[in-house]
């Protein structure tokens, strides 16, 4: 496990690099760099023609100057504690690959916002062995980012994010105080199990537990605690000394399981904690709890995107002279530029050994997943997008499965990892108005807004791609995106953006065909990296060539594929032993208070309810998969239903309600004796394909019908392909 601080010390394999100083105009800067590692990356592999890439770890350190305009969205950035130049400091840790031989690279930069402290680019689109920790040949999976010449960069954006021992990259951000006084607030938590137990630890998920604020008192009489089974059913309160701010520790036998009582119950104690709340009759599977508390010391949430805005713009621009492809000065004379191709992290001050650790940088894009393609939202809603000096950070964008939400990532007191589902967390916040690429208007409210306005106005748009499964549209809210809120008319899309959809698919990407939490088996839609790739490189002839991507893809309401969730019920087939759900993820209407859209403070705790905001759902064919979007050929030419929602079953409480992130696959019977022994109305799969070579001609053309439109590279259509001839369902 790496030491927090990360303080500079013999065991870096390189001393600090100091990259600039500050000047008393500036107004925000990358100051210095740490650097702990560097090494050849996967054992000095080559990659075609780009060749050997290495992997460079360390830490960034930043400081902010909270008077300039360009900071002002920053939340509670006034009240951060100043160094005695007058600037705000943070730290965060990154790291970089990059081709060894900078002038062999496409000159390229992929920064993937990390996901919980998580590096996911490699494992998306490389399908590589996922890693916080990049070295070895196995994390680079099919080399497909590196043969193509991209430098990547993630690095630590989120406060909540605690090091836990698997090199999740973390940010190191101050804490804003009232005239040096700890502010303080009121919290509120949704809590909720899928398994029966006696305690919860706030910040829980399957994918890094977060460092939520811990109670100022856990004897504080005027916390409270309540219990109800859904988000409509009035609450009921439990009894103050029912409940503690405590988590449970069962007792270990010596063989290493835990201890039982003589009736067969766990046996172990309360233990005091400010960050957990335990219930002596333990929680129920699929109840909401909801706990209020007092916390103190808000972190300044909103610097990780700045962090994210000055590295990567120190990266593009640096303080060299724009280079172009031969190494020549566009101006011949040698003079510092302000536009592109800058030597980045070498600064024109110090390099390691003499040789520069970034290569120049023509071109950046900004690539994030779920909780990380919320804060690509964020980002450009908030104005990151243009640097301090007015220059435009990223060229394009890329959201996967980030529905039409945003989060609490610039918010006092925020906690990042809360999103809204059907079921859970529709409190959280995540998804406000303004929703669309363009200016509309809430008819309940007469409120009219622009998500992009700031960065829009700006001038600084970037291209952008909004890709979305099924599973967005049922549990995150995704025809918001695109439909007016009162789900009765679709909005125009903005001419820098496309939305993506691809049918039939789920927010998770390609799940073991197990049922999970749900009542069907998940989704097993191989999806995720074949679109990626093509949208990746239609993305860069977008921004570096002006050459169109593929138009947009998505139901939409005026031809029928954009429909309620009763219109969806009346299409989907009656398949034997599957339940449909009753609702899709509608949010809510919240008021937090007047300086929750202007200051990002919540008054208003936990936010009074109103109307929910009209969320509409794909409609579906005659075998339940969907009609609009990216038909992948298992859609196109289909052996199974692929839905993007489960339900929840029985075991694990709220039954019927929608398994939050999980897809659903029902094959298709494989004969018609199958088919008329269970009663499926699904046409068999050997009623619809003879022959293998009828399934895989058909097959074939789906395929090759989607590399025309630029869905599909050809090395994937390739392996697709390769994959339905494996498929064992004739004899």
């Amino acid at each position: 496990m790496r030491d927090p601080s990360f303080s500079v010390s013999a065991r870096f394999l390189a001393v600090a690099v100091v990259l600039s100083v500050v000047s008393s105009r500036a107004s925000a800067e990358l100051v210095r760099v740490e650097i702990e590692r560097r090494e050849p990356f996967a054992g000095g592999t080559t990659f075609g023609t780009v060749g050997a890439y290495e992997s460079i770890r360390g830490r960034f350190h930043f400081e902010v100057d909270p008077e300039a305009p360009a900071n002002g969205r920053v939340v509670d950035l006034t009240l951060a504690p100043r160094n005695e130049r007058g600037r705000v400091e943070f730290w965060s840790d990154f790291v970089m690959l990059t081709p060894a031989d900078p002038a062999r690279g496409n000159r390229r930069l992929l920064y993937d916002v990390t996901n919980r402290g998580n590096l996911l680019a490699l494992w998306t689109f490389n399908e590589g062995e996922r890693t916080n920790d990049p070295r070895d040949a196995s994390h680079a999976g099919n080399g497909f980012l590196m043969r193509r010449g991209f430098t990547l960069l993630w690095s630590g954006w989120n406060g909540d994010v605690m090091d836990d021992g698997t090199d999740r990259l973390l940010v190191g951000l101050p804490v804003a105080t009232d005239g040096g006084e700890p502010i303080r607030g009121k919290i509120h938590l949704e809590l909720s199990v899928d398994e029966p137990q006696r305690s919860y630890t706030f910040g829980f998920s399957p994918w890094g537990v977060a460092a939520a604020y811990p109670t100022v008192d856990v004897a504080d009489p005027d916390a409270t605690l309540t219990a109800r089974p859904d988000r409509s059913s009035p609450p009921t309160e439990i009894p103050r000394d029912r409940w503690r701010f405590a988590r449970w520790e069962a007792a270990a036998e010596e063989d290493g399981g835990d201890k039982k009582d003589s009736d067969g119950d766990d046996e172990g104690t309360f233990v005091e904690d400010p960050r957990s709340v335990a219930i002596d009759d333990g929680f129920r599977p699929g109840w909401l709890y909801d706990v209020t508390y007092t916390a103190e010391a808000p972190r300044v949430a909103g610097l990780g995107m700045a962090g994210i805005r000055d590295a990567v713009s120190h990266l593009r621009y640096g303080t060299r002279t724009p280079r172009s492809r031969d190494g020549s000065s566009p101006s011949g004379d040698g003079s510092p530029g302000e536009q592109g191709g800058g030597s980045g992290l070498a600064g024109g001050v110090v390099t390691e050994g003499g040789a520069p650790i970034t290569p120049r940088i023509d071109r950046a894009y900004l690539f994030g997943i779920s909780q990380s393609g919320r804060l690509v939202h964020q980002y450009l809603d908030d104005g990151f997008q243009i640097d301090t000096s007015g220059r435009s950070v990223f060229d394009g964008t890329i959201s996967l499965v980030g529905g039409a939400g945003r989060g609490q990532f610039n918010r006092r007191f925020g906690l990042k990892t809360l999103y809204s589902t059907q079921h859970r967390d529709h409190l959280a916040g995540s998804d406000t108005f303004p929703f669309a690429t363009v200016k509309q208007e809430d008819p309940r409210s007469g409120e009219v807004a622009d998500r992009f306005a700031t960065t829009r106005e700006s001038g600084h748009l970037p291209k952008s791609f909004f890709v979305q499964t099924s599973t967005e549209y049922w549990s995150r809210g995704a025809s918001l995106l695109h439909a007016g809120v009162a789900g009765q008319e679709d909005l125009e899309v903005d001419p820098s953006s496309r939305i993506y959809f691809i049918a039939g698919s789920s927010h998770l990407g390609a799940q073991p065909p197990t049922p999970g939490i749900g009542q069907t088996p998940r989704n097993p839609l191989w999806h995720r990296g074949p679109v990626l790739r093509a949208l990746l490189v239609a993305m860069d002839r977008w921004a570096s060539h002006a050459a169109a991507p593929p138009p947009s893809r998505y139901p939409r309401i005026d031809d029928g594929t954009l429909v309620d969730v009763a219109t969806f019920r009346d299409r989907f087939p009656r398949i034997p032993g599957v339940d449909l759900p009753t609702d899709c993820y509608r949010p809510l209407r919240l008021d937090f208070g007047s300086r929750f859209e202007s200051d990002g403070i919540a008054d208003v705790v936990p936010p009074t309810t109103g109307d929910r905001y009209e969320a509409l759902v794909p409609q579906v064919d005659s075998d339940g998969n969907e009609l609009a979007g990216i038909r992948l050929p298992e859609i196109e030419v289909p052996i199974a239903t692929y839905t993007g929602w489960s339900l929840r079953s029985a075991e694990v409480g709220a039954e019927g309600m929608l398994a939050g992130l999980d897809g659903s696959y029902v094959p298709f019977p494989r004969t018609a004796g199958a088919r008329e022994s269970t009663g499926d109305p699904r046409t068999s799969v050997h009623e619809r394909y003879p022959t293998r070579d009828v399934y895989l001609g058909r097959f074939t053309d789906a395929t090759l019908s989607l590399h025309r439109d630029g869905f599909l590279l050809a090395e994937d259509a390739v392996e697709m392909i390769r994959r339905a001839s494996r498929r064992e369902l004739w004899d």
